[in-house]
Protein backbone atom coordinates (compact mmCIF):
# COMPACT_ATOMS: atom_id res chain seq x y z
CA UNK A 1 0.00 0.00 0.00
CA UNK A 2 1.13 3.68 -1.28
CA UNK A 3 0.50 5.00 1.94
CA UNK A 4 2.31 2.65 4.29
CA UNK A 5 5.25 3.10 2.14
CA UNK A 6 5.15 7.13 2.59
CA UNK A 7 4.30 7.27 5.83
CA UNK A 8 6.04 4.89 7.85
CA UNK A 9 7.17 5.05 11.21
CA UNK A 10 10.23 7.47 10.58
CA UNK A 11 8.44 9.99 8.91
CA UNK A 12 5.56 9.83 10.66
CA UNK A 13 7.72 11.02 14.01
CA UNK A 14 9.48 13.81 11.89
CA UNK A 15 5.86 15.01 11.10
CA UNK A 16 5.24 14.95 14.49
CA UNK A 17 8.23 16.97 15.13
CA UNK A 18 7.68 19.55 12.94
CA UNK A 19 4.22 20.18 14.18
CA UNK A 20 5.53 19.97 17.20
CA UNK A 21 7.99 22.56 16.47
CA UNK A 22 5.80 25.20 15.03
CA UNK A 23 3.44 25.19 17.40
CA UNK A 24 4.91 25.75 20.34
CA UNK A 25 6.57 28.70 18.11
CA UNK A 26 3.28 29.94 17.63
CA UNK A 27 2.86 30.36 21.28
CA UNK A 28 -1.06 30.72 22.09
CA UNK A 29 -2.06 30.80 18.62
CA UNK A 30 -3.01 27.61 18.03
CA UNK A 31 -5.27 27.07 21.29
CA UNK A 32 -6.89 30.60 20.55
CA UNK A 33 -7.68 29.85 16.78
CA UNK A 34 -9.00 26.34 17.97
CA UNK A 35 -6.32 24.69 15.20
CA UNK A 36 -4.94 22.64 17.70
CA UNK A 37 -8.39 20.60 17.34
CA UNK A 38 -8.21 20.67 13.26
CA UNK A 39 -4.98 19.13 13.59
CA UNK A 40 -6.52 16.27 15.71
CA UNK A 41 -9.09 15.85 12.99
CA UNK A 42 -5.99 15.97 9.97
CA UNK A 43 -5.00 12.83 12.57
CA UNK A 44 -7.95 10.98 12.80
CA UNK A 45 -9.02 11.51 8.57
CA UNK A 46 -5.75 9.75 7.84
CA UNK A 47 -6.08 6.52 10.09
CA UNK A 48 -10.03 6.41 8.69
CA UNK A 49 -8.11 6.43 5.42
CA UNK A 50 -6.00 3.69 6.19
CA UNK A 51 -8.66 1.36 7.75
CA UNK A 52 -10.28 1.62 5.18
CA UNK A 53 -7.65 0.03 2.96
CA UNK A 54 -7.65 -3.20 5.06
CA UNK A 55 -10.37 -6.02 3.76
CA UNK A 56 -11.39 -8.12 6.98
CA UNK A 57 -14.21 -11.39 6.64
CA UNK A 58 -13.64 -11.98 9.84
CA UNK A 59 -16.56 -10.80 12.34
CA UNK A 60 -14.52 -11.01 15.62
CA UNK A 61 -11.27 -9.79 13.77
CA UNK A 62 -13.26 -7.09 12.17
CA UNK A 63 -14.51 -5.68 15.13
CA UNK A 64 -11.11 -5.19 16.84
CA UNK A 65 -9.09 -4.32 14.06
CA UNK A 66 -11.62 -2.26 11.64
CA UNK A 67 -15.07 -1.09 13.49
CA UNK A 68 -13.86 -0.64 16.86
CA UNK A 69 -10.51 1.81 15.68
CA UNK A 70 -13.31 3.11 13.28
CA UNK A 71 -15.63 3.88 16.52
CA UNK A 72 -12.98 5.18 18.52
CA UNK A 73 -11.57 7.83 16.00
CA UNK A 74 -15.10 8.93 15.46
CA UNK A 75 -15.49 9.81 19.13
CA UNK A 76 -12.00 11.36 19.31
CA UNK A 77 -13.06 13.01 15.89
CA UNK A 78 -16.32 14.16 17.83
CA UNK A 79 -14.42 15.25 21.13
CA UNK A 80 -12.09 17.70 18.67
CA UNK A 81 -14.98 19.07 16.32
CA UNK A 82 -16.98 19.96 19.49
CA UNK A 83 -13.95 21.49 20.83
CA UNK A 84 -13.18 23.03 17.43
CA UNK A 85 -16.50 24.63 17.20
CA UNK A 86 -16.66 25.76 20.83
CA UNK A 87 -13.14 27.60 20.19
CA UNK A 88 -13.39 29.02 16.45
CA UNK A 89 -17.19 30.55 16.51
CA UNK A 90 -18.26 30.29 20.55
CA UNK A 91 -21.12 28.23 20.66
CA UNK A 92 -21.07 25.22 23.41
CA UNK A 93 -19.45 27.25 25.49
CA UNK A 94 -19.45 25.33 29.19
CA UNK A 95 -17.63 25.89 32.51
CA UNK A 96 -13.87 24.68 31.90
CA UNK A 97 -14.59 21.57 34.06
CA UNK A 98 -17.70 20.54 32.35
CA UNK A 99 -15.56 20.92 28.84
CA UNK A 100 -12.83 18.67 30.41
CA UNK A 101 -15.26 15.81 32.07
CA UNK A 102 -16.97 15.63 28.35
CA UNK A 103 -13.20 15.29 26.44
CA UNK A 104 -12.19 12.81 28.99
CA UNK A 105 -15.73 11.17 28.50
CA UNK A 106 -15.23 10.71 24.81
CA UNK A 107 -11.94 9.49 24.94
CA UNK A 108 -12.24 6.87 27.84
CA UNK A 109 -14.98 5.78 25.64
CA UNK A 110 -12.88 5.34 22.71
CA UNK A 111 -10.53 3.14 24.19
CA UNK A 112 -13.18 1.02 25.50
CA UNK A 113 -14.76 0.88 22.37
CA UNK A 114 -11.25 -1.01 21.37
CA UNK A 115 -10.66 -3.00 24.74
CA UNK A 116 -14.02 -4.11 24.09
CA UNK A 117 -13.67 -5.64 20.83
CA UNK A 118 -10.34 -7.53 21.86
CA UNK A 119 -12.10 -9.38 24.47
CA UNK A 120 -14.45 -10.18 22.01
CA UNK A 121 -11.60 -11.60 19.84
CA UNK A 122 -10.29 -13.33 23.14
CA UNK A 123 -14.01 -15.10 23.90
CA UNK A 124 -14.15 -16.15 20.63
CA UNK A 125 -11.28 -17.79 19.96
CA UNK A 126 -9.48 -18.72 22.90
CA UNK A 127 -12.46 -18.58 25.44
CA UNK A 128 -10.53 -16.59 27.70
CA UNK A 129 -11.94 -14.48 30.07
CA UNK A 130 -16.13 -13.78 31.57
CA UNK A 131 -18.17 -13.66 28.83
CA UNK A 132 -20.25 -10.78 29.93
CA UNK A 133 -16.96 -8.43 30.07
CA UNK A 134 -17.05 -7.09 26.34
CA UNK A 135 -20.95 -6.21 26.70
CA UNK A 136 -20.01 -4.31 29.96
CA UNK A 137 -17.21 -2.31 29.03
CA UNK A 138 -19.09 -1.89 25.65
CA UNK A 139 -22.25 -0.41 28.06
CA UNK A 140 -19.63 1.34 29.84
CA UNK A 141 -18.59 3.37 26.58
CA UNK A 142 -21.95 4.11 26.11
CA UNK A 143 -23.08 5.37 29.60
CA UNK A 144 -20.13 7.99 29.18
CA UNK A 145 -21.90 8.80 25.01
CA UNK A 146 -25.06 9.62 27.10
CA UNK A 147 -23.44 11.59 29.88
CA UNK A 148 -21.59 13.80 27.55
CA UNK A 149 -24.26 14.21 25.41
CA UNK A 150 -26.64 15.35 28.53
CA UNK A 151 -23.76 18.09 29.71
CA UNK A 152 -23.95 19.40 26.39
CA UNK A 153 -27.48 20.22 26.78
CA UNK A 154 -27.69 21.06 30.06
CA UNK A 155 -24.66 22.76 30.49
CA UNK A 156 -24.23 21.70 34.44
CA UNK A 157 -21.34 22.48 36.15
CA UNK A 158 -18.94 19.47 37.12
CA UNK A 159 -16.37 20.15 39.50
CA UNK A 160 -12.53 18.58 39.14
CA UNK A 161 -11.04 20.47 42.18
CA UNK A 162 -8.32 18.59 43.38
CA UNK A 163 -10.75 17.80 46.27
CA UNK A 164 -13.76 16.26 44.26
CA UNK A 165 -14.03 12.49 44.16
CA UNK A 166 -15.21 13.14 40.79
CA UNK A 167 -11.78 13.44 39.86
CA UNK A 168 -10.24 10.80 41.20
CA UNK A 169 -12.74 8.55 40.39
CA UNK A 170 -11.64 9.69 36.47
CA UNK A 171 -8.33 8.59 37.73
CA UNK A 172 -9.87 5.19 38.83
CA UNK A 173 -11.62 4.54 35.93
CA UNK A 174 -9.06 5.15 33.80
CA UNK A 175 -6.61 3.33 35.44
CA UNK A 176 -8.88 0.08 35.34
CA UNK A 177 -9.68 0.93 31.48
CA UNK A 178 -5.85 0.94 30.74
CA UNK A 179 -5.29 -2.44 32.79
CA UNK A 180 -8.23 -4.19 31.38
CA UNK A 181 -7.02 -3.11 28.25
CA UNK A 182 -3.32 -4.30 28.41
CA UNK A 183 -4.10 -7.58 29.62
CA UNK A 184 -6.42 -7.73 26.78
CA UNK A 185 -3.51 -7.09 24.04
CA UNK A 186 -1.46 -9.22 25.63
CA UNK A 187 -3.40 -12.33 25.96
CA UNK A 188 -3.95 -11.39 21.72
CA UNK A 189 0.08 -11.26 21.56
CA UNK A 190 0.18 -14.60 22.68
CA UNK A 191 -2.61 -16.48 20.58
CA UNK A 192 -2.30 -14.59 17.71
CA UNK A 193 1.59 -13.98 17.17
CA UNK A 194 1.38 -11.94 13.35
CA UNK A 195 -0.19 -9.42 15.08
CA UNK A 196 2.75 -8.71 17.37
CA UNK A 197 3.97 -5.88 15.38
CA UNK A 198 0.31 -4.45 15.54
CA UNK A 199 -0.56 -5.10 19.09
CA UNK A 200 2.88 -3.27 20.08
CA UNK A 201 1.87 -0.23 18.42
CA UNK A 202 -1.44 -0.38 20.32
CA UNK A 203 -0.17 -0.31 23.48
CA UNK A 204 2.68 2.80 22.73
CA UNK A 205 -0.64 4.32 21.08
CA UNK A 206 -2.77 3.23 24.69
CA UNK A 207 0.27 4.79 26.76
CA UNK A 208 0.13 8.08 24.55
CA UNK A 209 -3.71 8.53 25.05
CA UNK A 210 -3.95 7.85 28.77
CA UNK A 211 -1.01 10.27 29.39
CA UNK A 212 -3.08 13.03 26.89
CA UNK A 213 -6.41 12.11 29.26
CA UNK A 214 -3.70 12.80 32.31
CA UNK A 215 -2.72 15.83 31.54
CA UNK A 216 -6.33 17.21 30.82
CA UNK A 217 -7.67 15.20 33.87
CA UNK A 218 -5.10 17.54 36.25
CA UNK A 219 -4.79 20.56 34.11
CA UNK A 220 -6.04 22.85 37.40
CA UNK A 221 -3.44 20.81 39.12
CA UNK A 222 -0.54 21.47 36.83
CA UNK A 223 -1.43 25.41 36.56
CA UNK A 224 -0.98 25.76 40.25
CA UNK A 225 2.09 23.31 41.03
CA UNK A 226 3.88 23.99 37.77
CA UNK A 227 2.59 27.49 36.95
CA UNK A 228 2.11 26.35 32.94
CA UNK A 229 0.00 28.55 31.27
CA UNK A 230 -3.30 27.04 29.62
CA UNK A 231 -1.74 27.08 26.36
CA UNK A 232 1.24 24.60 27.18
CA UNK A 233 -0.88 22.05 28.94
CA UNK A 234 -3.44 22.07 26.08
CA UNK A 235 -0.20 21.71 23.51
CA UNK A 236 1.24 18.99 25.73
CA UNK A 237 -1.83 17.38 25.85
CA UNK A 238 -2.27 16.79 21.87
CA UNK A 239 1.00 16.38 21.53
CA UNK A 240 0.59 12.66 23.20
CA UNK A 241 -2.66 12.56 21.33
CA UNK A 242 -1.08 13.07 18.22
CA UNK A 243 1.97 10.38 19.22
CA UNK A 244 -1.70 8.13 20.01
CA UNK A 245 -3.21 8.73 16.62
CA UNK A 246 -0.24 8.29 14.37
CA UNK A 247 0.38 4.84 16.41
CA UNK A 248 -3.11 4.06 15.85
CA UNK A 249 -2.84 4.53 11.98
CA UNK A 250 0.52 2.97 12.20
CA UNK A 251 -1.56 -0.12 13.61
CA UNK A 252 -3.89 0.58 10.34
CA UNK A 253 -1.01 -0.40 7.91
CA UNK A 254 0.55 -3.14 9.36
CA UNK A 255 -1.39 -6.18 7.94
CA UNK A 256 -1.34 -6.02 4.54
CA UNK A 257 -2.92 -9.34 3.76
CA UNK A 258 -5.34 -10.70 6.26
CA UNK A 259 -4.76 -14.32 5.02
CA UNK A 260 -2.14 -15.22 7.28
CA UNK A 261 -4.01 -14.13 10.45
CA UNK A 262 -6.92 -15.90 9.64
CA UNK A 263 -4.40 -19.28 9.02
CA UNK A 264 -3.09 -18.83 12.39
CA UNK A 265 -6.19 -17.74 14.00
CA UNK A 266 -8.01 -21.35 12.55
CA UNK A 267 -4.69 -23.09 13.69
CA UNK A 268 -4.78 -21.62 17.24
CA UNK A 269 -8.53 -22.60 17.35
CA UNK A 270 -7.85 -26.25 15.95
CA UNK A 271 -4.75 -26.69 19.17
CA UNK A 272 -7.24 -25.55 21.91
CA UNK A 273 -10.54 -27.84 20.38
CA UNK A 274 -7.41 -30.91 21.04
Amino acid sequence: MLMSKILNIKTILAANILIFAIVEASGSYFMDSGYIHAIALAYIVLAFIALAQRPLEDVFLKRFLSIAPSAALLLFAGSHSIEFVRMKFGFLVLPTDTTIVNILNLHIAGLLAIVSAAWFVLNAYARRGPRYLPWLLAAVAGGAIVLTLGLLATGANVSLDPHSPILYGYLLGLVAVLAVGFVALWKLRKILPILKIFVDYFFIAFLFIAFAVLTVLFHSALQSMLGLPDYQILYISHFALYLSLSFLFLTSTRLSSMSPLYKEAEEFMAAETV
